[in-house]
């Protein structure tokens, strides 16, 4: 509860920055989806390394999962294929509805008020 908390109060402080980093470009002349490839890439970058590791991580385990899993093999690549779509599509739905939130914001505003 607390750190979630913390996170929050983190984010909150960074909104400002977050908003500089989609205002300027846009400023700029920038195109909406030039700052939104800009800002989901890194991101996504890390969600695809977490799946990554977290795939390979659990190849390595499989053997000591075989007990716990019911009529499903360790290394079964259907499954791992989708539970790591589902963990980038969930990753890029958030990643997506950030961004899309702060382009809507006008750049004369913000600008104005920082």
């Amino acid at each position: 509860m607390f750190r979630d908390f913390l996170y929050s109060f983190r984010l909150i402080r960074k909104a400002p920055l977050f908003s500089l980093y989609v205002i300027a470009p846009l400023a700029l002349g920038a195109q909406n989806g030039d700052v939104l490839r800009l800002l989901s890439s890194r991101p996504l970058r890390f969600a695809s390394l977490g799946v990554i590791l977290g795939a390979t991580g659990f190849y390595a385990a499989a053997p000591a999962f075989r007990s716990v899993l019911y009529e499903v093999p360790p290394a079964d690549p259907i499954t791992m294929g989708g539970a790591a779509a589902l963990v980038l599509a969930i990753a890029m739905a958030a990643t997506l509805v950030a961004v899309w939130g702060a382009l809507r914001v006008d750049p004369a505003v913000v600008l104005r008020d920082e």
